[in-house]
């Protein structure tokens, strides 16, 4: 179902170590779907300029998961908070 996926974590002490979360999503995906970003806002910025480069007839998207908090930050940053 995706084509690539961006790694991140939260600002919280209890986020996951990206490079962990990586480690997890490259076991699952493969090395070449993964790009990993420390921050959230660069992890942001990186999906969504992959999904405007996404030339499929049916578009494509930037879903963000994790927990909450990072949602909820995710929303702050792209002013929907």
């Amino acid at each position: 179902i995706f084509a690539e996926i961006v790694v991140t974590q939260n600002s919280t002490a209890r986020a996951m170590d990206v490079d962990e979360l990586a480690a997890i999503a490259v076991e699952v995906f493969g090395d070449d779907r993964v790009q990993v970003e420390p921050r959230l806002d660069d992890a942001l910025e990186a999906a969504i300029t992959l999904a405007e480069e996404e030339d499929e007839y049916a578009g494509a998207g930037v879903l963000v998961t994790g927990s909450v908090i990072t949602v909820g930050e995710a929303r702050l940053l792209l002013g929907r908070g």
